[in-house]
């Protein structure tokens, strides 16, 4: 039996002049919104842990294919899914983007304390996701890219109705982002 990898340090709670002091020193090492240990390998795990998101949270869309690694930044806003059906008081930040739907346990990672979407449902929430009419963002059609070749089977093991799920309105933008992948 081999024993669960351990999470890596946290670092979030030291005052920003050591880790800026770390980071001019070669310590630490930028890793999207956090730092990590120049030690520690660029992986999804740490990636996750380098997010530091809320309990109750799940790192979704463009933020959840920067940890698998499908995207070159998480985002701007870092976008994160509310689980829970009960509505709290909304949380007004710029730098956080909150969906509100429920996530089956099936599509969650956990690396730790931090959730994560699988990347099955990272490429779904990313066809899902509202914006230009007249196209496809380059960075969510390149992550989407990246995501059905790393998923076995591709984009065609996942049913079309799962795909397609949701508002009638989306629908036909669901079906042109998906012939333009």
């Amino acid at each position: 039996m081999t024993s669960p990898l351990p999470n890596p340090p946290t670092l979030d709670h030291l005052p920003s002049s050591v880790i800026r002091a770390a980071l001019l020193r070669g310590d630490i090492v930028r890793c999207g919104p956090g730092v990590r240990p120049i030690g520690w390998p660029d992986t999804p795990r740490v990636r996750a842990h380098a997010l530091t998101l809320a309990p109750g949270r799940v790192a979704s869309h463009l933020t959840a294919a920067w940890v698998w690694g499908a995207a070159r930044h998480p985002g701007a806003p870092l976008h994160a899914t509310v689980t829970d059906r009960r509505r709290r008081d909304p949380v007004r930040d710029a730098a956080l983007a909150l969906h509100h739907r429920p996530v089956p346990e099936l599509d969650l990672v956990r690396f730790g304390a931090t959730a994560v979407t699988t990347p099955r449902r990272t490429l779904i929430d990313l066809l899902h996701e509202p914006g230009a009419e007249d196209g496809f963002p380059h960075t969510a059609r390149v992550a989407c890219r990246l995501l059905s070749r790393s998923s076995p089977g591709g984009i065609d093991a996942i049913p079309l109705t799962e795909i397609l799920a949701g508002r009638a309105s989306s629908r036909a933008r669901i079906e042109a982002r998906l012939a333009r992948l």
